[in-house]
């Protein structure tokens, strides 16, 4: 639709859609800040860099969408989306990742966020991408969403094809650390658990995958990182 007979006047009478940034890297956050408050219907008025502070900006002015990045330490990635989602269930998320990659997308969709776009995208995707979430639309590079529409074709019971399918976010947590060679000791540490509890996670993970064995896991977890990082070299 071709917009520009109304002006910059006729931008300016509407209301500015509030966006929140929330990423740990102030340069990052700096640079998405000064590409939204250029665009006449967008402004990014609020700024946070972590979990907490995110969650006070929302309380304190609530914004009409939340563009976060996904690998924050101190977000927990997928869980804010979820907590987000949770909290305030009509808020828009838009997650921003350092790589495209279909596991992550499809989950942070499923924990709630309206769209998944990798950093590596150009400006005007970046804005595409925000202004299709504040429509009420999804939105997917479309690579990405080609293979998540390959990943839903498999079978729900493949659990080697696509564990994921089967694991809840902190079992599939433990499950990928597994299969990047981390200690049990690592794996608590790494998520800020007990270990008896890494544990736990892990018994759980071998009972839905119906695994007989510790190494049965390890080398499936080991295959599974493996096949990830391979599909992420070659796109």
């Amino acid at each position: 639709m071709n917009q520009k007979g109304k002006g910059k006047s006729g931008c300016a009478k509407q209301q500015r859609k509030r966006i929140l940034i929330v990423d740990p890297q102030p340069l990052a956050r700096e640079r998405l800040a000064q590409l939204i408050n250029r665009e006449a219907d967008l402004t990014a008025r609020i700024v946070a860099e972590g979990r907490e502070a995110a969650m006070e900006a929302i309380k304190t002015e609530p914004p009409d969408l939340v563009v976060t990045e996904l690998s924050a330490q101190d977000l927990h990635g997928r869980g804010f989306v979820q907590e987000l989602h949770e909290r305030w269930p009509g808020l828009l998320v838009l997650v921003l990742s350092g790589f495209p990659d279909a596991v992550c997308a499809e989950r942070a969709l499923r924990a709630g966020a309206r769209g998944y776009l990798s950093k590596q995208e150009p400006s005007s995707s970046v804005l595409a991408a925000v202004r299709n979430v504040l429509n009420g639309e999804l939105w997917l590079e479309h690579k990405t969403a080609e293979q998540v529409l390959a990943r839903l074709a498999i079978p729900v019971g493949d659990s080697e094809a696509a564990p994921e399918r089967s694991l809840a976010e902190r079992e599939l947590d433990v499950f990928q650390l597994l299969g990047s060679g981390f200690s049990t000791r690592e794996i608590a540490e790494s998520l800020r658990i007990g270990a008896k509890t890494v544990e736990t996670y892990r018994a759980r993970i071998k009972e839905k995958l119906g695994l007989r064995s510790s190494n049965e896991l390890l080398r499936l977890a080991i295959s599974w990182v493996h096949r990830k990082l391979e599909l992420e070299v070659t796109e």
